[in-house]
């Protein structure tokens, strides 16, 4: 009988070759990965099915990408990940440097719909999107989400605790000195105060 650990690596190789082969649908939420990233990343499949929930209660508004647009609905979602997570870079770092917080170099998001990753370095100011390497990555992720939810978030829209009580982020279960940081860092990017002095 094979081992959790044994199973979830070959769940997390299958998710690698199928994205591998399939890159041009990374960004287009393509069905047929899901199934292999939620087997591999529970929390992704939390974050997925709260941010469905909060788009059919209302709590959760997302723009709808149209031909009228111009670019691939691939184009235009990586565009707006991108955007989002450079956002986030750029608060985090206003954050930091202001408050002087110690203890996060860097951060790795694991967004689900996009099934990439972002990594941010909040003292050097910079934040980058990757394709999700799941078999050759070592580093877990420090909290999940999406780029729907880091733009509502960035916005306004909802705030910190209610993305959190909500589970439309799930920070990684731990209770090491750098994760209770990284969370206090979070909450603080996104407080009202600090949302309203922080311009980009």
């Amino acid at each position: 009988m094979q081992s959790n650990k044994t199973r979830a690596l070959q769940l997390g190789v299958a998710v690698a070759t199928v994205i591998a082969a399939t890159s041009a649908s990374l960004a287009c939420g393509n069905a047929m990965l899901y199934p292999l990233l939620f087997r591999a990343y529970p929390q992704t499949k939390v974050v997925f099915d709260a941010e469905m929930d909060a788009r059919r209660q209302g709590r959760l508004s997302v723009p709808a990408w149209s031909r009228d647009l111009g670019p691939t609905y691939h184009q235009w979602s990586l565009a707006r990940a991108e955007k989002a997570v450079k956002e986030l870079g750029a608060r985090l770092h206003q954050t930091t440097i202001a408050k002087q917080t110690e203890g996060v170099s860097s951060i790795k998001v694991l967004l689900t719909n996009e099934i990439y990753t972002a990594h941010i370095e909040p003292r050097a100011n910079k934040a980058e999107l990757a394709p999700l390497k799941t078999g050759n990555s070592r580093r877990r992720a420090d909290f999940y989400t999406s780029a729907n939810v880091i733009r509502a978030l960035l916005d306004g829209q909802i705030s910190w605790q209610d993305a959190v009580d909500k589970k439309l982020v799930v920070l990684a279960d731990s209770s090491d000195a750098t994760a209770q940081n990284l969370a206090k860092l979070l909450a603080s990017s996104f407080s009202e105060k600090t949302a309203k002095t922080v311009e980009f």
